[in-house]
């Protein structure tokens, strides 16, 4: 053996059997199947949820390019009949970003398609096939994971350079070992931040200060914000501009005025303010009830 063997209940090994390359036999914990079967599915499901993020277009000839900007995570949503006919697809996102590509319908083909990967690398692209009934993958290089926990797959032909998980599997397509290691939120609680903030002391003296807070915001447009914070002191705010706030102990909030309610994916909301005390920096800040970074 050129490696290492792993048994689940008993073993019998004589001493025809040789060991190679420092491999040694142990025993290990077998898979319960039904139980990573349920798990897979919650998890397909879960996945689907996650909203899109990213640029996706479908050329007439077939062509699928999808394009993220989000330096952690990216997802994508298409259709079987999106995929079942294309003649390429092409991932363009940030190095070190993860991709998430969901797929909805039953039945659908990856069929002799050109697949390439620009700045992610494929063991950061997953494709969720969370409705898939039916797969059939033949003469490609196929980029990534698929997850596809109800299908049953037909790999006639090909490579796929990641981790297939399916209902089942028949054909005699390569598989080879570059598995998915992202993590990718999912769930209520895990909503990603669509903001980051800066808090600058712009200027200081005996019982006061002032404050510049600049904040970038990335979400989709609204008409009105919503700033919140708490001060890690006694800090009390006396005048503010560009906003209008309010404050409760060391609690603040701060809403827009009107003509700069407007925001869009990209902009930068900026308001400053003086308070009283010593200023110890802030915590807890959110925008539209969303925590920044």
């Amino acid at each position: 053996i050129y490696g290492n063997a792993v048994y689940g209940g008993n073993a019998f090994v004589d001493g025809t059997v040789d060991f190679q390359a420092g491999g040694s036999l142990s025993q290990g914990t077998p898979i319960d199947f039904l139980a990573a079967c349920d798990t897979l599915a919650a998890l397909a499901g879960d996945l689907s949820l996650v909203p899109a993020n990213g640029s996706t277009t479908v050329r007439v000839w077939g062509a699928i390019e999808l394009v993220g900007n989000d330096p952690d995570v990216n997802v994508f949503t298409l259709e079987a009949a999106d995929v079942t006919g294309a003649t390429s697809l092409t991932i363009d996102a940030p190095a070190g970003s993860k991709v998430l590509v969901n797929v909805g319908g039953g039945a659908m083909e990856f069929s002799a398609m050109g697949m390439s990967l620009n700045g992610v690398g494929r063991g950061d692209v997953l494709f969720n096939l969370y409705e898939a009934t039916d797969l059939t993958v033949r003469w490609i290089s196929f980029q990534g994971s698929l997850l596809a926990p109800f299908a049953s797959v037909f790999f006639e032909a090909g490579n796929l350079e990641g981790t297939l998980v399916a209902g089942d599997l028949e054909g005699y397509g390569e598989l080879h070992d570059y598995p998915f290691g992202g993590e990718i939120c999912v769930g209520t609680d895990c909503e990603r931040s669509n903001c980051s903030v800066a808090y600058t002391i712009v200027n200081e003296w005996p019982g006061g200060f002032q404050a510049d807070v600049q904040v970038t915001y990335t979400g989709d447009p609204a008409s009105t914000w919503t700033a919140e914070w708490g001060f890690l002191g006694d800090e009390q705010i006396n005048n503010l501009w560009n906003g209008a706030w309010s404050q409760t102990g060391a609690d603040v909030s701060v809403d827009d005025v009107g003509w700069n309610g407007n925001i869009a994916d990209g902009s930068v909301i900026g308001f400053g303010f003086t308070g009283t005390g010593v200023p110890s920096g802030i915590d807890g800040f959110t925008f539209n009830g969303v925590a920044c970074d």
